[in-house]
């Protein structure tokens, strides 16, 4: 009876060191996904932030073109659009470029749309932003009123005189919203993973849907809330389904903009059972293997002490 009392007690010993294992392996291993996630949002969000910064780049070394200035100063504005229609013709991405005189009325423009010119484009969030800002300014995504109807975005700046260096006009130039999110259709965020890149409106950056009033606003999403702040994290919660899921988030810095992960709670999981499960049957097969050296331990020194007694 002594002999299996004393297996009996190695089993349970063994059994709560297995437990204690699993549940470290578990929680490593979710500790480790957390932070993978977090690493690809921050990821995410330095490429969103490098591609803004080209077009920046790229409206500050057109819009600083003293030809161009000269054009507009002269009242010459289809020259300068003519200018900037070349100097950006090697680009890929910018499928529209606009001048408008400093109150925003369009100009010129290429490729020319037919009655528009004359046109008060101040309610545009790109001319808020440059008039405020009085630097480049990145847009919102919006539907453009042009044919094809799609998302877009706008960089905007201002020319500036090239001697008095007083205002004179603001070039704007558009591209695809795809410019930003198109990168990401080719990656893998894990199974049932999403991504959403997020203006600094709190505007989904998406390809157009067939409903023409498809601009999805999430600024009122919490996690969105804490983003949009300028926060780094990574949290479970909700969604408006009722699904939990488990959210990584980072900012675009400089823009405003934001990067959002989201994974369903059950496949977000899957990973860390899986290799729960693969390290848990090495651990168990260690501990049966330990529980079988402590019952013949034990009862080899049972049977030692009747032998003497």
């Amino acid at each position: 009876m002594k002999k299996y009392f004393s297996a009996l007690i190695a089993v349970l010993f063994v059994g709560i060191f297995v437990f204690g294992g699993m549940k470290a392996v578990r929680d490593e291993h979710e500790q480790l996904y957390v932070q993978n996630r977090q690493m690809v949002a921050r990821i995410a969000a330095k490429v969103v932030e490098g591609d803004l910064d080209q077009m920046v780049d790229v409206i500050n070394a057109v819009g600083s073109r003293d030809d161009i200035a000269r054009e507009v100063a002269a009242g010459d504005w289809q020259g300068g659009i003519d200018l900037v229609r070349y100097a950006t013709s090697q680009i890929p991405d910018i499928n529209r470029v606009t001048l408008l005189d400093m109150k925003g009325i369009l100009r010129s423009d290429y490729p020319t749309t037919v009655g528009i010119h004359g046109q008060d484009f101040s309610f545009r969030d790109w001319y808020v932003g440059v008039t405020r800002t009085r630097k480049p300014y990145v847009s919102e995504v919006y539907r453009r009123a042009g044919i094809p109807s799609i998302n877009v975005l706008s960089v905007a700046t201002i020319i500036k005189h090239p001697t008095t260096r007083e205002d004179l006009a603001i070039l704007m130039m558009q591209v695809p919203a795809s410019r930003v999110y198109g990168w990401s259709t080719a990656y893998d965020f894990g199974q049932g993973g999403t991504v959403q890149f997020i203006d600094r409106n709190g505007n989904v950056v998406e390809e157009a849907k067939e409903d023409v009033s498809a601009i999805v606003s999430v600024k009122s999403d919490a996690v969105v809330s804490r983003v949009m702040r300028g926060e780094v994290g990574y949290e479970k919660t909700v969604n408006a389904q009722g699904d939990a899921e488990y959210v990584a988030f980072a900012p675009v810095n400089n823009y405003g903009w934001s990067v959002v992960l989201r994974q369903p709670e059950d496949l977000a999981l899957e990973h860390v059972r899986l290799n729960g499960k693969e390290w848990g049957s090495t651990v168990a097969f260690m501990s049966a293997c330990l529980a079988v050296l402590f019952a013949m331990f034990f009862a080899a020194r049972m049977s030692g002490k009747n032998g003497k007694s």
